[in-house]
């Protein structure tokens, strides 16, 4: 009786760990979308910022 409701208590874990890791895997891609978006627009700013000190440079 006890090793039943054993089993059953590891198969309602189980299934809900599946139902919490899909979650979290789904909500990783969408920060990793933000986080290139966010590393995008980083980069321009600092590729606006070199090309400006070399027109300093040359002036």
């Amino acid at each position: 009786m006890q090793q039943g409701l054993a089993d059953a208590g590891r198969a309602a874990l189980v299934n809900n760990m599946g139902k919490v890791l899909i979650a979290e895997v789904a909500h990783g891609g969408q920060d990793r979308v933000r986080g290139g978006l966010a590393e995008g627009a980083q980069r321009v700013v600092l590729d606006v910022e070199a090309e400006l000190l070399k027109l300093v440079k040359v002036l």
